[in-house]
């Protein structure tokens, strides 16, 4: 997944792979550009070459979490992450 970041100036790139030894939760933690690169060895040539033009990468673990019972208190509501615990 990519998005635009600073009106266009960056690229934001989304790349997830099982990771069964991550478990630092974190969205600042330094990856390893040549290790991301290595998991997607044999996808698309244009996905490759979102992956290419990145000088760095951070990498995160994703969570399975159980929802809070209640997502809403008078107008206020939580979406997204801010519903887990």
């Amino acid at each position: 997944m990519t998005f635009p970041l600073n009106r266009g100036n960056e690229v934001f790139v989304f790349a997830t792979t099982r990771q069964s030894h991550w478990r630092h939760e974190s969205w600042t933690t330094p990856g390893d550009v040549a290790e991301l690169r290595e998991a997607y060895r044999g996808f698309h040539p244009e996905a490759r070459a979102l992956l290419d033009a990145c000088d760095s990468v951070l990498q995160s673990a994703l969570y399975v979490r159980d929802p809070l019972p209640t997502w809403s208190s008078g107008p206020v509501t939580l979406l997204g992450d801010a519903c887990t615990r």
